[in-house]
Formats: C-alpha cells, sequence, structure tokens
C-alpha cells in the first residue's frame, strides 16, 4: 500500500454488512484517510491541521491548508493509482505467460477458491479457479465462443447450431468422431456438450484432474483444426433436424417463435435459428461453414473457463501449452445488432393457442440496452423483482384476491448490447381470461406506482443487503460445470473480473437509470401476447413451429384505458423487509464448527422422531436446514388412495399459495421454503440463515398455514381444483414419446400409479369440495407422525426449540406408518414388453424405454423385513454395486455413440444406470420420428448384445482400466460440492430406513477388491443371461405396433391393468426406530 507511514486505510460502513448507502465508487469499499503532522483524523474522514504558532497562525493557516490540500490529493492520487496498478496490472508470481493479469476477482470470505483471469497473446481471455478443498471433484471446463445464431449467414439459418454439432466429429491431431466423448467415458467425464444461444456458443465438460492434459488437448483442437468433413454433414443435418422436430411440442419454443414473428423481419434476431433439413440441406453449406468458422471462432472473441482442485502454476501451463494455437485472427469490430423492436414493432399485441391448454398473458417491454461500461448501474432485477413481488398490495396478490390469476413472473428475456427485452408472464384463472384488459391495466397501474413510491434508495439497500448475505455466506461454485459456464458467458460479456462473482457492493444505486427504464415500460412501447386453450382462427401461420397466430397494432381507446389508474385497485409498495437476519449474529456463526460423525436422534417417541446434524463441512456458512416429513396413520391412504392423493395435492398447493403472500420478503432476505408430497407424505423443507429469531419467524408461519385449515380460502380452492383438472385432462398431452415411455413403466413398476391415472383423478375431483378438503386435512393432521431432521449451524437446544414449533400439538397417531409405495420385482428369466399409443394426437414419434433390473442397490441384514440404525449393506450388495458404477460411464457413452451417433435412430437417446425404489436398473431410451418401436426395439436389443464385446475390449487396457477405477475412486472420495448436497441425503437415509450415512465409504472399501477388469465383463454378461427385462413401448397412429402376441420367451401385454391384477407387488422399505 503506498504512503504506508501517513496513511492507512479504513473500511467504510459496519463491518457486518454492506453499508446502507451504496455508492461504492472506490475499489474495494475502501475510503482513504490521511493525517498530516500527527494531528489526527477528523470524525468524517477528511484532513484535520494542527498547528502551534501562536499569534502567526492566521498568516500560516491558509498555507497550512493549502499544503495539506494538496498533500491529501497527492496521496489519493498515488493511492488509487497504486490500487489500479496492483490489482488490474499486476503479474502473479506463477504466472508462466508475461501476460498481464486483467484484474483481481472480488470474492467473499468463505470463497476457498483462487481465481485468475488473463489473457493469451493470442487474445484468448483465460479464468483460472483453483480449490484445493474439493478433494476428488473432476476439473471442468467451458469455452464461450462470441458467436451465436444472430450472426450466421441469412441463406443458412442454423448454421451456428449445426456447427456446435461438427466440432464433436474430429480433428487433424484426433480425427476419430466423438473422440473426445470415448476419452471421457472412462476419465471420470460426462458427455461433452454445447449450447447454442443468440449471440454465444458454449461448449463444456468434466474430466478426472490426473486425466485433464489429454482432454483439453483434445478440446483445443475444436478450435484449432476441426476436420469439420463433408462426409459427416449429411448425419449431422439429420441430428439438428431431429431437435429441431423435438422443439415443434414445446410451448416455450412455439411462444419464442412468436415474439420473433412480432420484430423487424429484416433484424438477425427475428429469423428461425435452430435449423432442420430444409435450412441446412444447400450445396454451399460446407463453404459457409469454414467460413463461419474462420470468422469468429478466434481466440480474440473466446473465453476459457478451468475449474479444478489443481494448483493455479499448474493449470495455467496446461492451459498455455494448449490453447495459445487458436487464431488469434482478424480484429473486428464488435458485432452491433439491429434493434428488431424499432419504431412499426411496438404496441403490437397477437393471440395464440397454447399447447399446456392454459390461460396466459405475455407482456414483452423492448428497453435500450444499458452501455457496456454502465451495466453495474443496471437495476433491472431488483425492479422486476420488485413488479413481481407476491406480498400483500401486489399485483399477484390483487389478482388472487380476485380469482383472475394463479401465478406472476417476470424475467430479464434477452439482453444483447443494443437491445434487451424484459418479460411479465401472467398464468390466469378461467375467471381472469374474461378479464385480460383489466388485468394487462392493473400491471401498468403498480408500473406507474413505481415510478412514483419504489425507486428508493431504502428499497435498494433491502434488496442489496439480502442479495450481500447470500454473496457472502452461501457457497460461491456449488456446481462447478454450470458455474464455469455461466462464468465464461460473464466475461464475454463484460471483461470486467471483479464482477465475475456478481458481489452486490459492486452495485451502483442511480435512480434516474431505474426511471429510464420503467419510461419505457408503457402501453405504448408493449408487445401483448395472449395464450388461449381455444383454436386461433388466422391467416396468419408460421411454417417452422406450425401454428396459427394474429398480429396487429394495439388500438388507441385500450392503451388509453391501460394508461388510467383503476379506483376500485389499491396497491402499495413492500414495506422493509421483516426477515432480514442480523449479520453479527452470522458472523459469530462462522467459528462455530461441531463435530459428529453421522446424524444424531435427539428424540424418539411414537409420534415424533428428531434428528440432529451439526454443519462441518461448511463452516463458512451459517446456515440451517430443516426438513419435515408428516406422515398419518389416516385408513383413507390404504382404504382410497386415488382420494388421499389428490386431497393431499390440493392442500399442498393452497398451502404454497398462501405461504407466497406471507414469505415472499423472507425469500428475498435468502429463505427457500417448499411444501409437497413425498411418497404420500407431506414435507416441509425450510434452509435460511441460522438467526434464530428469524428461523423461527419463518418456520412458526409455515406450520401455521400447514397446521391450520380455516385460511383454506374457498374461492381459490376452486380455481386450484380448476387448474388441477386441466393439468390431469392434459396429461401426457405435451410430453415426449419417450417420457411416455418412462411413465408407462412406472405404472408398470409401482402398485399405486394405476389408482392415480388421469381418468381417476378425474373421476374424484369431479365430486371433491371445498368441505372435504377441510374436513381431510383436520383428519390428516390428528393422526401425525412426525420426523424432522435439523441440519446445519444449530445446535442441540435450538434443534429442539426449531422441533416445538413444528409439534405444538398432540398427535392420535397409532403408531409409526410404514411407506406407502410397494413394488414388483422382475423375475428371472423374464421379458415384458408393454404398448400404449402416445397421449399427443400431434406427436407422431415413436419410442422405446428398455430396462434390465439389476438388484438392490444397498441389501441389510433385515429383522422381519425391518432394518435398524447402524446396519451396514452387505458385502455382495457393495460388490454389486461398485461393478455397476465401474459400467455406468462406459454403458452410458458406448450406447449414446452407437444408437444416436451411428445408427440415427433419432436425437433422444438416453442411456445409463439409475436407482429406482432402491433397485439398480440399466436403461436405453430412444425417441424416433422415423422408425416403428419394433425397429427401434431390435437396435437396443442388438446393443445389449454386442456392450460385453465392448467393454471387455475397454477395460482389458490396462491404461484404461486403471483410469477407470481411479474415476469411481475419485468420484466416491469427493467431498459434497456444497451444504445444499448434504441434506437431501441424510433426508432419504433417514426416510428410506436405509441409514447409511457413510455409504461412499463402504463402497471404497469394496472397490479395493475388485482388482480384475474382466469381473466387471462377467458381470454384465450374468445380468444379461438372468433376463430381468422389460421394454415400454409408446407408438403413433402412422407408425404403429405390430399385434404380436405372447411367446414362452417375451409376454407382451396391451392391457396394463389386466396384467397388473395378476401381479404380485411388495413393500420397497419398512421402518422402525425399535420404539
Amino acid at each position: 500500500m503506498p504512503l504506508q507511514h501517513e496513511c492507512k486505510t479504513m473500511q467504510s460502513g459496519n463491518p457486518g454488512v454492506t453499508e446502507k448507502t451504496t455508492k461504492i465508487e472506490e475499489p474495494d469499499g475502501k475510503l482513504l484517510s490521511c493525517s498530516v503532522n500527527s494531528g489526527g483524523k477528523s470524525p468524517a474522514g477528511g484532513v484535520r491541521v494542527a498547528t502551534r504558532f501562536g499569534s502567526l497562525r492566521q498568516a500560516w493557516e491558509r498555507k497550512a491548508v493549502k499544503y495539506c490540500v494538496l498533500v491529501a490529493i497527492i496521496a489519493t492520487v498515488i493511492a488509487v493509482s497504486g490500487y489500479l496498478i496492483h490489482h488490474y496490472s499486476r503479474k502473479t508470481d506463477d504466472s508462466t505467460t508475461g501476460v498481464p493479469v486483467l484484474a483481481a476477482v472480488a470474492k467473499p470470505a468463505t470463497d476457498t477458491a483462487t481465481y485468475k483471469v488473463y489473457k493469451l497473446e493470442n487474445g484468448l481471455t483465460v479464468l483460472l479457479i483453483s480449490d484445493n478443498t474439493k478433494s476428488g471433484q473432476p476439473l471442468v471446463t467451458s469455452m464461450n465462443v462470441g458467436a451465436g445464431s444472430s450472426m450466421e449467414p441469412w441463406e443458412i439459418p442454423g448454421l451456428a447450431h449445426f456447427l456446435e454439432h461438427m466440432l464433436f466429429l474430429g480433428s487433424k491431431k484426433y480425427p476419430k468422431e466423438n473422440g473426445l466423448s470415448d476419452y471421457l467415458t472412462v476419465n471420470g467425464g460426462g458427455m461433452p456438450n454445447a449450447i447454442t444461444g443468440d449471440y454465444y456458443t458454449n461448449y463444456y465438460f468434466p474430466v478426472n484432474v490426473d486425466a485433464a492434459e489429454q482432454a483439453l488437448d483434445m478440446f483445443s483442437q475444436f478450435f484449432i483444426s476441426p476436420t469439420l468433413r463433408v462426409a459427416s454433414a449429411a448425419r449431422e443435418i439429420k441430428a439438428v433436424d431431429a431437435e429441431y422436430r423435438l422443439q415443434l411440442s414445446d410451448g416455450y419454443w412455439r411462444q419464442h417463435r412468436l415474439v420473433q414473428l412480432m420484430a423487424d423481419p429484416m433484424a438477425q434476431w427475428s429469423r428461425f435459428s435452430v435449423g432442420s433439413v430444409e435450412t441446412l440441406n444447400k450445396s454451399d453449406l460446407h463453404t459457409h461453414l469454414r467460413g463461419f468458422y474462420e470468422k469468429y471462432y478466434i481466440a480474440q472473441k473466446m473465453t476459457l473457463g478451468v475449474w479444478s482442485t489443481d494448483s493455479i502454476a499448474n493449470m495455467e501451463k496446461l492451459v498455455n501449452t494448449k490453447f495459445s494455437a487458436i487464431p488469434a485472427g482478424q480484429s473486428t469490430p464488435a458485432f452491433l445488432p439491429l434493434d428488431p423492436f424499432g419504431p412499426g414493432h411496438r404496441g403490437l399485441q397477437s393471440r395464440i393457442k397454447t399447447l399446456s391448454g392454459a390461460n396466459l398473458i405475455y407482456l414483452y417491454f423492448p428497453i435500450k440496452s444499458l452501455q457496456q461500461r454502465q451495466y453495474r448501474r443496471d437495476p433491472t432485477d431488483f425492479l422486476l423483482n420488485l413488479l413481481s413481488h407476491e406480498g400483500n398490495g401486489t399485483v399477484l396478490a390483487e389478482l388472487r384476491r380476485r380469482d383472475w390469476a394463479n401465478d406472476f413472473y417476470t424475467y430479464d428475456y434477452l439482453k444483447s448490447v443494443s437491445f434487451s427485452l424484459k418479460e411479465v408472464a401472467i398464468v390466469l384463472t378461467e375467471e381472469g381470461s374474461q378479464h385480460t384488459d383489466d388485468i394487462i391495466g392493473m400491471v401498468f397501474q403498480y408500473l406507474r406506482l413505481m415510478q412514483v413510491s419504489g425507486i428508493t434508495k431504502a428499497l435498494w439497500n433491502d434488496y442489496q443487503v439480502g442479495k450481500e448475505l447470500t454473496f457472502r455466506f452461501t457457497e460461491p461454485i456449488m456446481h462447478p460445470l454450470s458455474d464455469i459456464r455461466k462464468f465464461t458467458v460473464r466475461l464475454s460479456d463484460t471483461q470486467s473480473p471483479p464482477d465475475l462473482l456478481s458481489p452486490p457492493s459492486r452495485s451502483i444505486w442511480d435512480p434516474k437509470v431505474a426511471l429510464a427504464i420503467l419510461n419505457e415500460m408503457t402501453p405504448d412501447n408493449v408487445l401483448v401476447v395472449v395464450g388461449t386453450p381455444d383454436a386461433v382462427k388466422s391467416s396468419l401461420y408460421d411454417d417452422f413451429f406450425q401454428f396459427n397466430y394474429t398480429l396487429g397494432m394495439i388500438p388507441d381507446n385500450v392503451k388509453m384505458q391501460w394508461k388510467q389508474d383503476n379506483d376500485t385497485v389499491h396497491f402499495s409498495i413492500p414495506p422493509a423487509n421483516p426477515f432480514l437476519p442480523s449479520p453479527s449474529i452470522l458472523l459469530a456463526l462462522t467459528e462455530w464448527q461441531p463435530y459428529a460423525s453421522a446424524p444424531q436422534l435427539l428424540l424418539n417417541s411414537a409420534s415424533k422422531k428428531l434428528w440432529w446434524y451439526p454443519n462441518h463441512e461448511f463452516p463458512n456458512q451459517p446456515l440451517v436446514a430443516i426438513s419435515v416429513s408428516l406422515y398419518s396413520t389416516l385408513d383413507l391412504a390404504e382404504t382410497d388412495p386415488v382420494r388421499f392423493y389428490t386431497s393431499m395435492t390440493l392442500w399442498s398447493s393452497m398451502v404454497t399459495e398462501a405461504l407466497a403472500t406471507e414469505l415472499y420478503s423472507a425469500t428475498l432476505a435468502g429463505f427457500t421454503y417448499s411444501v409437497s408430497i413425498q411418497n404420500f407424505h407431506l414435507r416441509v423443507s425450510l434452509t435460511g440463515y441460522a438467526d434464530e429469531k428469524q428461523l423461527l419467524l419463518v418456520l412458526k408461519t409455515i406450520m401455521d398455514r400447514v397446521l391450520k385449515t380455516g385460511v383454506m380460502d374457498e374461492l381459490r380452492f376452486n380455481s386450484k381444483k380448476e387448474e388441477r383438472i386441466r393439468s390431469e385432462g392434459l396429461f401426457g398431452y405435451s410430453d415426449t414419446a419417450k417420457t411416455q415411455a418412462m411413465n408407462l413403466f412406472h405404472l408398470m413398476l409401482q402398485k399405486y400409479n394405476s389408482a392415480l391415472r388421469p381418468a381417476d383423478v378425474l373421476s374424484v375431483l369431479s365430486t371433491l369440495t371445498h368441505s372435504d378438503i377441510v374436513s381431510f386435512v383436520r383428519s390428516y393432521t390428528a393422526q401425525l407422525v412426525t420426523v424432522c431432521l435439523v441440519h446445519g449451524s444449530a445446535g442441540k437446544d435450538q434443534a429442539i426449540s426449531l422441533f416445538k414449533i413444528i409439534t405444538p400439538m398432540d398427535s392420535n397417531a397409532r403408531e409409526m406408518p410404514l411407506p406407502f409405495q410397494e413394488s414388483f420385482s422382475i423375475p428371472r428369466q423374464s421379458e415384458v414388453v408393454f404398448r400404449a399409443q402416445t397421449l399427443s394426437p400431434g406427436n407422431s414419434n415413436s419410442a422405446v424405454y428398455t430396462v434390465l433390473e439389476i438388484g438392490s442397490e444397498c441389501e441389510m441384514t433385515m429383522n422381519a423385513g425391518i432394518g435398524r440404525f447402524g446396519d451396514a449393506c452387505t458385502p455382495d450388495s457393495m460388490q454389486r454395486a461398485v461393478r455397476v458404477q465401474m459400467m455406468k460411464p462406459v454403458f452410458r457413452d458406448a450406447c449414446f455413440n452407437q444408437l444416436r451417433t451411428q445408427e440415427q435412430l433419432g436425437y433422444l437417446v438416453d442411456c445409463g444406470v439409475l436407482i429406482y425404489y432402491g433397485t439398480y436398473q440399466l436403461y436405453a431410451a430412444v425417441e424416433s420420428d422415423t422408425h416403428n418401436v419394433t425397429y427401434i426395439e431390435t437396435r437396443i436389443q442388438a446393443f445389449l448384445s454386442s456392450f460385453a464385446t465392448h467393454l471387455r475390449q475397454r477395460l482389458q487396457d490396462p491404461g484404461s482400466w486403471r483410469q477407470a477405477w481411479m474415476a469411481l475412486n475419485n468420484t466416491l472420495s469427493a467431498q459434497a460440492a456444497a451444504f445444499s448436497a448434504v441434506t437431501p441425503h441424510l433426508v432419504f437415509e433417514i426416510l428410506d430406513f436405509r441409514f447409511q450415512f457413510n455409504i461412499n465409504s463402504q463402497l471404497l472399501a469394496q472397490l479395493e477388491n475388485v482388482t480384475d477388469p474382466m469381473s466387471v465383463v462377467d458381470f454384465y454378461e450374468k445380468l444379461l443371461s438372468e433376463r430381468r427385462q422389460v421394454s415400454c413401448q409408446v407408438f403413433s397412429a402412422d407408425k404403429p405396433a405390430p399385434l404380436n402376441s405372447s411367446t414362452d420367451d417375451i409376454i407382451t401385454v396391451d392391457n396394463v391393468d389386466a396384467w397388473r391384477g395378476n401381479q404380485t407387488y411388495a413393500p420397497v422399505s419398512r421402518i422402525s426406530y425399535g420404539v
């Protein structure tokens, strides 16, 4: 620090929180304070001069003041310059490039990672993140290219997306197609993937740290010398086309396409950009492909991100060696897209039929983008949160009070350097669909209130404090792969490393900018889309996404109506947030680190179970997670499960909606909660900061809503019932054929799913009344068994205090209930084929979901079918689990490569291993728009038969075997990535009555015994020979399944209900605490 002998720095504001004044122009929020001649500091931190010259005081005073002011100015300039030089131009000690580091990344104290951002000589921006506290985690990388679909030539829509596909098909150095995928398979990586946006394309993958060098070398060749083979083009065009056709049944893509149709047709953004056979099958495709690649895939337009447990020095050396050869390219002006919503393309309205059958309103506001250097002044998130606030006096609260809407959302829909699009989405009730103009008018009325009363420093400060708490006390990088992708996009957008993690203290409150944005959110500047379940009669038709729509100007009289306030509506701006925790308490808690090897059972009675597990893995995160499972011994669960389930669904949805009004401010203060149905019981989940006062307040609010029936509004009950009827009536309508095939499998496997089919649920809904639900809730809550886990920065006494809030009333429960679900186990030497026609009339695709049942994930020494706390999984089951995990990545990638890349059966190909109700299952799922189910099934069976050979070839190589073994070892050794990842695991083990909190340790112990690669091959061959197989096939009317009858080898089932009636189902698990 310059001038250390004269000046020192002091932290401005309260050290515990971001100062409520957000004028933080100085680096790191620090203010310079200088004392001349040891005269001390003034209270304001300014300069004070003390002289001792008696009668000469006045004569010297002016000179002294001038001298002090001059010294202060010089000191400030030197200090600020020193900071800028130090942070923005310095070279780190471990730099091997000779290229200056761009800037330091601002991060919270809880962040254990080290960051470095710099540029290579070719212009490539590099972000390195090293965190050696996350042992066992793979290295993850992402390359963001500043080129997307809005930059492709007019004559070939979809070219950017097509290029994304082609880069995976080999390079001059590594010519093998999908070579990177194959390498990652045996080196702990997932499937490499990519996404093409309007203005960028992002490539990413994970890989074991010890295998990263070759993986990064293969990856770098994507951007140095890809083959872009002409011979591969036809196949990849089909893959792009299949992806496009899959989107035809997706409501989001239809709505997005309509907004494009409302834009200026001369703007690049308005064009169809996914790509199809029709748009890509051009004679000069390869010329355009190569030209697009050479123009935009240059180092100056790229940002590479790497996250690893390795050191920055090692990562930097590796990156510099592999990626310095990317061509720098010629420097070109930044791409400035034409604003698609200029004059003549605002003040428009349209109508479209929704695929979901819902009534919707979309409002889009074209807003001029802030200059890139002003992004720190952008208040968009603050304004949109205020507009979508759900507390009393807000738009959504009023719409729900009138029973006009169920939900209200806001989005920063689109951003570019020259324009942006803000979105408001409103989900209407049937009654609300008759008042669309009134509803839109309310939105504008609230926006006008925001202009007058909402742009205040106090509201901004509240919002910023909530964000600052999140920034300081939650894990900065919870999911390295998704986060590294996000970071590379951010750096490409702003090139400002200090803002990489979005520290709230870097934001600048500028009411003029906020007001400028609100001034553009007016009736004259809006695009209105009304979605209806009814068919839209219009001559306007989109050939790409195949729908009719209307389009026209909003009438002047309607806009005039929207500009006037409704006297019957009384809106108000939300008050100060009462749920903000005390930062001083949270800071103290970061020093409290109790240790426990497993959750402890603090309370154990017939109807109340309290588990407690302190947070020692993440000591810098003062968080508490509470999971409450409310079981009921209500006989209705067994005697009439469909009525039980339907009543539970309506109850939970009404509780959730009521809580949204009361606790929306709590979510802005860092609390998250949910009320949901899990395996036929009600589960309440809450996570928040460990401020006991605030935590108790939020938890009490939730439990009061759950346990008290008098707050259930009859009007809202009718709307929730209507919403549920529509949802059940459309069950499967918009699902892909693959999803329908998976649902068919679950219907077969689970005993009680047949009772929950749409037709049965609709039958119950038709007779269910508000009084029925009130009665149901009273009966349910009178017979509760409560199982609770308190995890985090809470002591035993605090956990007990929280539990008293959860269980304030006596329970009439007779005994600990058992999990409700029962499952079917596939017998050996059995192959069952279930067939059904698609539920989606417009979907002509076929799908097959084939499953090989492997066996239980964890078999335990059972006592009358009941395990006990402290039991371990049997060694045999752990040996099986290790071999399954060893085989999993090889099977996943080989299946994908064979059925999708090579055979091109369809775009949706998904293969792998899953655990379903405690049972391992090997599965292959394929959806095709060209083949029928019989052909797809034949190809899946051919792959299953040949996979043993593929597995043997892959694992018999000593190097590949060692890599696969180490990959699994690293996965099992890896620490939890975040606090939020620990709680679900604990809850699962408690409620599934396994208590295997250390199951990875058991697997690691068994992994040491797996030394022969052929044992994994033998395991698969035995699995195949036992042939416990189910195939679920969904076909369309134009690709019917052949009418094959059952044989000695294969049982063909067309009537699932009749088949189920003859099967035996067994409880999945039973729960007992030895009471």
